[in-house]
């Protein structure tokens, strides 16, 4: 019954979101690792941004073209 515990746990625990302020007017998010990395693909210092739409928001990945 213990491991159900954890597991449920685990569960909800990928669904909460961090939000520090750092600067004034700015906040700082904080994905869950299995979002970012199986969902956008992103790695350290890599760039996302984000949109509203429809009463929520959209969050996808910067593609930078290099040259």
């Amino acid at each position: 019954m213990a491991l159900k515990k954890l597991k449920r746990r685990r569960i909800k625990d990928q669904r909460k979101v961090r939000v520090q302020q750092l600067k004034s007017g700015q906040y700082i998010i904080t994905l869950p690792i299995k979002i970012a990395i199986e969902w956008l693909d992103v790695r350290k210092g890599d760039r996302i941004e984000f949109e509203p739409y429809k009463g929520r928001i959209c969050i996808s990945k910067v593609e930078v073209d290099h040259i």
